[in-house]
């Protein structure tokens, strides 16, 4: 279960730190039109109350989390 979803700094620059109580195989992927990073983690479900997270830093407006597929689990993070 994906319990915590932040961005953290890692020196000046914005990084997203997902804790898991489980391991989890991410898949990555960037999306144009609007760009976007896509990380799809598999065999993943997602806790309540994570949904989304407003940034506004560098490039990064905001991070959003759902539960993308139940069977197989599958949670997508959108930054």
């Amino acid at each position: 279960m994906i319990t915590s979803i932040n961005v953290v700094h890692e020196g000046s620059v914005p990084a997203l730190e997902i804790l898991s109580t489980l391991p989890s195989v991410p898949s990555i992927q960037f999306v144009d039109s609007p760009p976007r990073l896509v990380i799809d983690l598999q065999h993943a479900s997602l806790a309540p109350k994570l949904s989304k997270i407003d940034v506004h830093e560098q490039n990064i407006l905001g991070v959003r989390a759902e539960q993308h597929q139940v069977d197989p689990a599958v949670v997508r993070i959108v930054l």
